[in-house]
């Protein structure tokens, strides 16, 4: 992996429950650090999801290694392109070490699901 590949800023966040008052909880997302990494589309499904189109991305994202990164984090990215804002947000769906070398991790992500 070329380090020079790493260029998209990402947001490390991780759910915490808050209680609402009523005897649930809401989750609320807070950031951890930031960290550059490596975009790879893999693909895309759009389906029909509570009668609205839902078009779901699969993405193979590649950062340096933590040993804190878990399915229990999402990424984000935020970035503007036309002057608009946008952001992508990334439900981390499996980390692999790659090659067992603690150098960089691996993350199946699924974009354009709720988190």
């Amino acid at each position: 992996m070329s380090i020079g590949n790493m260029r998209n800023r990402l947001q490390i966040q991780r759910a915490t429950k808050t209680a609402d008052g009523g005897g649930s909880f809401t989750l609320v997302w807070s950031t951890i650090t930031t960290v550059y990494g490596s975009i790879m589309p893999r693909s895309s499904d759009e389906t029909v999801f509570a009668d609205k189109l839902r078009d779901k991305k699969l993405n193979k994202i590649i950062v340096r290694y933590r040993s804190n990164l878990t399915t229990e984090n999402r990424l984000v990215q935020d970035y503007r392109r036309d002057g608009n804002s946008i952001q992508r947000i990334f439900v981390i769906k499996g980390v692999l070490n790659i090659d067992n070398e603690f150098k960089y991790l691996e993350l199946d992500c699924e974009e354009g699901v709720a988190t």
